[in-house]
């Protein structure tokens, strides 16, 4: 019932004279493939399990009955690894912002994780990085999130970086070489909602919407040097090389 539920919401039609069992390339493990008819003409091939199996896609675990950690699960056990870890400040950043954090990147442009939740993680990866650098706890958020060039940490907001990598994923995906992805991209009034979720609520920095990466950079380094903390560091993107050591891994080994 739940996977007939998904496909109409895809608007394709399973070909259920077309299922078949057949075994995988190492013999072991019995898989199902069937023919989704997209748009009542094209027919695609995809492959299901069983509901007592699971597989990995990108690091996920995808199965009927189990489900993988949530994102703030797996931020909450790295962060206190790091924390309990005999490291040097330097070294938490470092695996911070090289180790734990693209290893959530996937999970959340993946899964369904509105605004609250990435704002919910943006405030324990800040709290956990006051608790290593000796911060006070009215550091502005432009300190943690702006670009090392311009004197900061250089640590990504999740709030700022997911949903435009949802926008950018599902913009890819309608413009596939794949005549099914197109197609599916189409027909499905999800993919539609998806895409509209990724700027409603819009991304805002200082009450100014930005759409992209590039303009949630410079909107950041506004917010910074706009800010009392922050004046002072107006120029440190003219010498960007003095900063490097913040985010250079090497000089740690």
């Amino acid at each position: 019932r739940t996977i007939d539920s998904r496909i109409d919401d895809t608007r394709c039609d399973a070909s259920p004279v077309a299922d078949h069992e057949c075994q995988d390339v190492r013999g072991r493990r019995p898989v199902l493939r069937a023919l989704l008819q997209i748009n009542g003409g094209m027919w695609a091939p995809y492959m299901t399990v069983r509901n007592s199996n699971c597989y990995k896609y990108l690091g996920i675990s995808v199965s009927a009955r189990e489900s993988d950690s949530s994102p703030e699960e797996v931020l909450s056990r790295g962060l206190n690894h790091l924390t309990r870890a005999p490291l040097k400040p330097q070294q938490r950043m470092f695996m911070l912002k090289s180790n734990l954090l693209p290893k959530l990147y996937h999970r959340l442009v993946l899964s369904r994780s509105n605004c609250s939740v990435l704002r919910r993680l943006d405030k324990s990866i800040r709290k956990s990085i006051r608790s290593w650098l000796r911060l006070p706890h009215d550091t502005v958020n432009a300190f943690f999130h702006a670009e090392v060039k311009e004197g900061e940490l250089g640590v990504p907001s999740l709030r700022l970086t997911i949903p435009i990598l949802k926008a950018s994923r599902l913009e890819r995906l309608s413009k596939s070489l794949d005549p099914a992805i197109v197609a599916l991209a189409t027909v499905s009034p999800n993919f539609a909602t998806e895409k509209w979720k990724c700027h409603n609520p819009p991304l805002l920095i200082n009450n100014v919407v930005v759409s992209d990466s590039t303009s949630a950079k410079r909107q950041l380094a506004a917010s910074l040097h706009g800010s009392v903390d922050g004046r002072g560091l107006s120029s440190a993107n003219s010498v960007p090389s003095v900063n490097t050591w913040v985010s250079d891994g090497s000089a740690l080994m």
